[in-house]
């Protein structure tokens, strides 16, 4: 078996040629899917391809903004909560309201980042947007026959919210990473920081912002009204990018090299693992420096 020999940048660069001698191209053995995935890249044009990298990278951002005002509008809610539900809010019931957004974003991720190189980008962006618009408005309009059960609502609003932002995180990004590589490749770098790190930080205080200009507004008589108009706010983001979202196409990267059967998962812990393992503490180590909470 012929040894592999791993690309300096990204595992996109490693030769197709290579894999296949080593059995895990997702091509079978007359090549019909490279012809067919070589004819879709060959017939979109490259203005209309141009336009949707550019418009995938802007809606990148909108989304992730989208993400971090969820990550952190709890912080405030939880106030309003404590003093609005004193006698059912307890420790318990906010521990469960708190936690089931970060419960989802694990499942999210994990259900997303290993489905998306199998569905394509697109179908996996359109259904994480689906996932956050929908646990939105069911979180906004949560009610119950008791405040106990309105607070049951809630979790599983919040659950299915952050499955959405979750699944963002492996999907969104690396569609504006693969875009970025196409319509900029010698900015790739800061233009993925500009459109994926910085909206999720800036959805800190993005959120405080929102929350004091509601609570101003409506005062401190009408609490159930503040923070039912925070959670609807959330849903104003990824409903604005949801059609261009639609229309996106999936990368020429995308197109040309993905392998969507027998995914060589132990040669690319192989040869990457040290790359994995860096961007897992530096993603771990970035919650704490944006300020993010969960309680």
């Amino acid at each position: 078996m012929a040894e592999i020999t791993p690309a300096n940048d990204s595992l996109d660069q490693v030769d197709e040629k290579q894999f296949a001698s080593n059995g895990v191209h997702n091509v079978d053995s007359d090549g019909k899917e490279d012809r067919e995935a070589g004819a879709v890249a060959a017939s979109v044009s490259t203005k209309k391809q141009s336009l949707s990298d550019l418009f995938t990278i802007i809606c990148a951002g909108a989304a992730l903004i989208s993400d971090g005002y969820q990550n952190n509008l709890m912080t405030m809610t939880n106030v309003v909560f404590k003093k609005e539900y004193a006698s059912v809010y307890t420790s318990a019931v906010s521990t469960q309201v708190s936690n089931a957004l970060l419960v989802g974003e694990i499942l999210g991720q994990v259900v997303v980042g290993l489905t998306c190189d199998y569905m394509g980008r697109k179908t996996a962006i359109v259904v994480t947007t689906l996932m956050i618009v929908l646990g939105g408005i069911m979180a906004t309009a949560s009610h119950g026959i008791t405040t106990l059960g309105m607070f049951w609502m809630l979790t599983v609003s919040r659950g299915i919210v952050g499955f959405g932002t979750g699944g963002e995180y492996p999907a969104s990004s690396t569609s504006a990473s693969e875009a970025a590589n196409e319509h900029t490749p010698s900015k790739r770098g800061p233009i993925f920081i500009m459109v994926t790190n910085l909206p999720l930080s800036f959805g800190g205080p993005f959120a405080i912002i929102v929350f004091l200009i509601v609570y101003l507004a409506a005062g401190s008589a009408h609490l159930s009204t503040v923070w039912r108009v925070c959670m609807g706010i959330g849903v104003i983001f990824p409903l604005s990018v949801f059609y261009f979202r639609i229309k996106m196409l999936n990368s020429k990267l995308y197109r040309r090299g993905a392998i969507k059967h027998r995914v060589p998962y132990q040669l690319v812990l192989r040869y990457y693992w040290k790359t994995l393992i860096g961007t897992c503490f530096s993603w771990f180590g970035s919650a704490p420096v944006a300020g993010r909470r969960w309680t």
